[in-house]
This record gives structure tokens, C-alpha cells and sequence, in this order.
């Protein structure tokens, strides 16, 4: 009966590696959070309250004939919570909704800031990159990253010596850094900041290609 022998490991040497992409392109897309704050006696005239501002609200802004792909408009949960008196009893119900806007036309910004201040309250706003263009800069970091990732495979066997080489495992990772510009003014400074000139600011999509080499003895 033949010994059986136990498979050897492939004899060698590994290289870890890692390729880094960036580009820094300008925003074009602006968010803008704005809300409704209500008080009443109950939280049921609270709720009515916040419904008739959101619908005053909407109605402005659809009023600008804008279609989706130059404004997108979400409404957030309600948050109600009864406000209590020195003596520890209901007082009165407060509550407030959110509505989440997308401009991805920056020259309407004023518009769509003005139609909207007439029955909300503005909280903040953030320049960002569109989804679409975020997807658009990523796949081309992608290619970029790896044809440079092959390249830096070729590099380091030659550079040891090797005449092959194999490419056990790649990890392609991507990031999106946050927006350079962010703005949180109150409703006024909001308005005149806009009607001024904004600085969309721009920011960062990265990708990073990490590998394991392996050169075989």
C-alpha cells in the first residue's frame, strides 16, 4: 500500500499592495432642510397643524413647474412630545416634521428657498455631488485604478526578479468624503446669502484597488 502524502503548500513569496484614485469635482447639487414647529392644546390639532403648512408648502413649490430631475422633495416622521408646567402636568403638545429638499439645479436655489421659507422654518443646507454624478467619477476612478493596480502588479515582480506572478485576491473599496461647503443659518442670513452669490465648494470621491501578489520560487 502506497504512503499517502499530504499536499505541500505552493512555495513562494506574497506581496500586499494597495492603489489609491481621487478626484476632486465641484458639487452640483444642493439639499436643503427646512420644518414645521407647531404647538396645541392636543396632539391631534398639532398634527393638522403640521399637515396644513407641509400642504401650503408643497403646493409653493410645485407651483414652480420644476420636474424631478431639478427638484426632489421627501417629508420626514412626525416627532410629537407633550411640554409639561412647573406642577408636572400636559401644558400644551409640541411637534415638528421635516421636508428634505434636492436642488440639482443651483440656479434655482433662491427660488426654491423663497417658495419654501413662506410656511417652513430653514434649518440647514448642504452642497453635495448628485448621485449620478458621484456614479459617473466612481467608474472612472475605477478604471484608472485598476489598470494602474496591473501595472503595479507587473512592477513589483519585476522588480523582484520574477519572470510570472499570480494575483491571489483584490479588494476594490470606494469612499466618499464629505462636502467642502456646508452652510446652518437662520432663515434670514439663508436668504441673503443665497440672493449674494454661494460657493457650491466641491468634494473628494476616492477608490482604493488593495492586492495580494504572489511570486512563485
Amino acid at each position: 500500500m502506497s504512503p499517502v502524502h499530504a499536499q505541500e503548500e505552493p512555495r513562494g513569496h506574497t506581496v500586499n499592495f494597495q492603489i489609491n484614485e481621487q478626484i476632486n469635482a465641484e458639487n452640483d447639487m444642493l439639499k436643503l432642510s427646512l420644518q414645521s414647529v407647531q404647538e396645541a392644546g392636543n396632539s391631534q390639532e398639532v398634527i393638522q397643524q403640521i399637515n396644513a403648512q407641509m400642504s401650503k408648502a408643497l403646493q409653493a413649490l410645485e407651483a414652480l413647474g420644476l420636474n424631478k430631475t431639478q427638484l426632489k422633495m421627501n417629508s420626514g416622521n412626525y416627532q410629537i412630545h407633550p411640554i409639561y408646567n412647573k406642577q408636572n402636568q400636559i401644558s400644551h403638545w409640541r411637534g415638528q416634521q421635516s421636508l428634505e429638499i434636492q436642488v440639482h439645479d443651483l440656479a434655482l436655489v433662491s427660488k426654491v428657498l423663497a417658495a419654501a421659507q413662506q410656511h417652513l422654518i430653514y434649518q440647514s443646507m448642504q452642497f453635495a455631488l448628485s448621485d449620478e454624478r458621484r456614479k459617473t467619477l466612481s467608474q472612472q476612478l475605477l478604471v484608472n485604478a485598476l489598470k494602474r493596480y496591473q501595472e503595479q502588479a507587473e512592477r513589483i515582480a519585476q522588480q523582484l526578479g520574477a519572470s510570472r506572478y499570480e494575483l491571489l485576491q483584490t479588494n476594490i473599496n470606494s469612499a466618499r468624503a464629505l462636502p467642502v461647503t456646508r452652510m446652518a443659518y437662520a432663515a434670514p442670513a439663508a436668504m441673503e446669502m443665497v440672493d449674494a452669490a454661494v460657493v457650491s465648494g466641491s468634494s473628494d470621491v476616492q477608490i482604493s484597488v488593495q492586492g495580494t501578489l504572489f511570486i512563485p520560487w
